[in-house]
């Protein structure tokens, strides 16, 4: 109630998402990150985004009360943990190489895990998490604030396990959603990409040429009769 509707359906979205990313993948090289002025860019702004669009499901979350699952600018949830993913890594590489105070530090990457914890995702949330412990390595070779990139990761960790526990503690839909993957609850959307995985690799030895465009659902069916 009060929410406005999506612009466009979720398929669509889908669709769109995979495109923009192709796209922004194969030209990004040769139009945005050329330089290297250029990539800090491109990641402060993406950052500031995903600190924002956090923020502003914060306030709705206040204003209309909790949903399911956050969602900013009428667009998907994962976006909004893609994009607040995005902002706490932006964050650690900053915070660990000193050039980000812990009181800025702090705050920025505490809203951005609320966009991102909220968000209900849990492919961004793994994605952040393996990305985080496969750069840290890296800076701590170059760096001499070890103990602040420790910190980090135990601290962080430590905070993401109890706010995991207490938010599926109070029954939040979204924590649930991710929680459950942990306990072996895949939950139906798990179910289906499993489904299409198990197919989709049962049809490449028939196929291995692949099928043509746009012929992916002709052969791979999740549902019949309605059941999975």
């Amino acid at each position: 109630p009060g929410r406005r509707p999506a612009l466009t359906s979720y398929a669509t979205q889908k669709e769109l998402r995979l495109f923009s990313l192709t796209a922004l993948s194969a030209l990004a090289p040769f139009v945005l990150l050329r330089t290297a002025p250029r990539r800090r860019a491109f990641a402060y702004t993406v950052c500031s985004l995903g600190i924002l669009m956090a923020g502003v499901a914060v306030i709705e979350a206040s204003w209309h009360g909790p949903s399911p699952r956050a969602t900013v600018f009428n667009a998907n949830p994962i976006l909004l943990a893609r994009v607040s993913g995005f902002a706490i890594v932006v964050l650690c590489l900053l915070y660990w190489q000193g050039q980000l105070k812990v009181w800025l530090f702090a705050p920025a990457a505490g809203m951005a895990s609320i966009g991102l914890l909220t968000s209900g995702t849990k492919a961004p949330l793994l994605g952040l998490l393996l990305t985080v412990f496969a750069i840290a390595p890296f800076v701590l070779m170059q760096s001499e604030n070890r103990r602040r990139i420790w910190g980090t990761l135990l601290v962080g960790c430590a905070s993401l396990a109890a706010t995991l526990a207490f938010l599926a503690s109070a029954k939040f839909y979204f924590a649930r959603r991710i929680a459950g993957a942990l306990t072996g609850a895949r939950g139906f959307a798990s179910e289906t990409r499993l489904t299409l995985w198990q197919q989709t690799l049962d049809l490449i030895p028939m196929h291995p040429l692949g099928l043509g465009w746009g012929r992916f659902s002709e052969w791979i069916r999740v549902f019949e009769n309605g059941q999975l």
